[in-house]
């Protein structure tokens, strides 16, 4: 058994370095390649995403998807961060396509695609099809509070907050937790949108 698990183990550190490389290749020929075709002003973040994109969707990777699902999930990621949420739902959905045919939908990983691509819906305004998928995951109570509050639900919103704020857990003084310290925030603006002034500025200077 622990031979087995040893040659398990490698070939698993074999396939893992034969990704990275694969990766690595692909980011240094196909896309930059493709952003320095830029003409006539340096290559932007959104040139380099928008390459990687165009490669992806002529076929890179076709037969190697987890590979493929793993750069969109970046790619989503991403563009989230930019501020781009059309497409980074458009790649995480090509993400979770992927991950749910490969691996199932209670792996891990699907699972995580499926409440970044909820969180991008949430803020690309498509709140109904954000709650679906939380749904799915169980719920999500402080996310849905948090679409409650875009849609300006906002006595649902404070309410769904308060059920899942545990007094000891999500004390915002306790700012070891990044989780707190977004949702406090979140609650701290739904108190502002209800012109709850003193209670918005008591969460935002903790």
């Amino acid at each position: 058994i622990f031979a087995i698990g040893q040659a398990r183990a490698r070939a698993e550190a074999v396939q893992a370095a034969t990704e990275a490389k694969a990766i690595q290749n692909f980011l240094r020929v196909d896309v930059l390649g493709l952003a320095r075709m830029v003409k006539g002003r340096e290559a932007t973040v959104i040139d380099v995403l928008n390459a990687a994109v165009t490669k992806l969707d002529e076929g890179t990777f076709q037969e190697q998807p987890l590979i493929k699902a793993s750069i969109r999930r970046t790619l989503g990621d991403i563009y989230w961060d930019l501020g781009d949420y059309r497409a980074s739902v458009l790649n995480l959905e090509h993400a979770y396509s992927i991950f749910l045919k490969q691996l199932g939908e209670d792996n891990r990983v699907t699972r995580g695609v499926i409440n970044w691509l909820a969180v991008s819906y949430n803020f690309a305004g498509r709140y109904r099809e954000a709650e679906k998928l939380w749904d799915r995951l169980g719920g999500q109570g402080l996310n849905r509070a948090c679409v409650y509050a875009r849609q300006g639900r906002y006595k649902e919103s404070e309410q769904l907050f308060l059920k899942r704020f545990k007094p000891d857990y999500w004390d915002p003084n306790n700012t070891n937790n990044w989780m707190i310290l977004l949702y406090s925030w979140e609650l701290a603006k739904v108190y502002r949108e209800q012109g709850r002034y003193d209670e918005a500025e008591e969460l935002f200077v903790k």
